[in-house]
């Protein structure tokens, strides 16, 4: 059984050995530099806190511990080691990472859909939270549908001084902006796509269909997993499927991925010469389909350059063509933002 601290503030000092006296230093240590880093000196009134949980102990906090009754120790000694689990993530996730899963194939040939990976949050600097009350498993919806967050209170934005800024071709994780209003059973596409494609009234009629329409806090809103290519300041354009950056064409990777059309004799392309160039199943879902022509089937899939030679090679290959935004689909250009206006690009 733990011993119970009583006495005088005297009398606690002078049983306190000398690890924990070491222990508490430590702890001071990190403290402080954190409330330096956070620049928010308020934060110093936590450390009596400490001290007390350290040192002192006139707070029983863990009054579980001398109780009698054995189902009460049991119980709020999962309760302890669970609480303390969920305050470490919550710190762990705001200021140092947080893992993410992927999502689709954006990032295919560095990134596969269903990869886990962990982002480092302080190279650019962490965001302090600006939506604070919320649960650290969870970016923002719990099992069952519920808010995984607490919109009030709400803190200004800011962010953490860290290492270096945002570089170009660096992979970056961010809220998607267009994600601050959303039709809860229908995310993704986004709202305001909906909204264009279907209707505002249509969106909002339906809620068995979409669910609720509801808004999101910056730092709730969905993450997204993408590569950095434009700086700000800089101009950005594609032409032909070549990205220019303040005009000129900025390098390719090697394992970059254009969309092509593919057109065959009738042979359709095999699923093992498909699985040799790595051409994931949701890429093959793009397009395929019979000529209303002929015979010929046509395929529209993404492919590297070494790729799309070995398709090109293929004795049943008749063609094989870059495919841009608009033609693989006219609403693909309204539908890219700003949305309802045409880019041609």
């Amino acid at each position: 059984m733990p011993v119970k601290q009583t006495g005088s503030l005297k009398e606690r000092l002078d049983r306190i050995n000398k690890s924990r006296w070491i222990r508490f230093g430590i702890v001071s240590a990190l403290f402080f530099g954190w409330v330096a880093w956070l620049g928010s000196w308020w934060v110093l009134v936590f450390w009596f806190l400490l001290f007390d949980i350290y040192i002192t102990k006139f707070v029983p906090w863990n009054w579980w511990k001398f109780s009698e009754n054995p189902v009460v120790r049991m119980v709020m000694g999962w309760v302890d080691a669970i609480m303390y689990a969920l305050v470490l993530v919550y710190f762990l996730f705001l200021f140092v990472g947080q893992n993410y899963q992927i999502p689709s194939s954006s990032l295919e040939k560095t990134l596969l859909t269903g990869d886990y990976l962990w982002v480092n949050k302080m190279v650019y600097g962490p965001r302090v939270p600006q939506t604070p009350l919320h649960f650290p498993l969870a970016q923002n919806t719990l099992p069952g549908g519920f808010d995984s967050y607490i919109e009030s209170p709400q803190w200004e934005y800011h962010r953490l001084k860290g290492v270096r800024s945002v570089e170009r071709g660096d992979i970056v994780v961010f809220n998607f902006p267009a994600g601050d209003t959303v039709a809860v059973n229908m995310p993704n596409p986004d709202y305001y796509t909906l909204c264009f494609t279907y209707g505002r009234e249509a969106v909002w009629a339906n809620p068995s269909q979409y669910g609720k329409v509801k808004y999101r806090p910056v730092d709730r809103r969905d993450a997204y997993v993408k590569r950095c290519i434009g700086l700000p300041g800089e101009t950005l354009s594609m032409k032909n499927g070549t990205v220019y950056i303040n005009g000129k064409a900025l390098a390719e990777p090697e394992n970059m991925q254009r969309n092509y059309i593919i057109e065959t004799d009738g042979t359709p392309i095999s699923e093992a010469l498909l699985d040799e160039l790595k051409i994931s199943n949701e890429a093959r879902s793009l397009g395929a389909g019979q000529s209303p022509y002929g015979n010929e089937l046509w395929y529209a899939m993404p492919l590297t350059k070494s790729a799309m030679k070995e398709i090109k090679a293929q004795p049943y290959v008749k063609k094989v063509r870059f495919l841009d935004v608009e033609e693989s689909n006219p609403m693909d250009s309204l539908l890219t933002y700003p949305i309802g206006v045409k880019k041609s690009w």
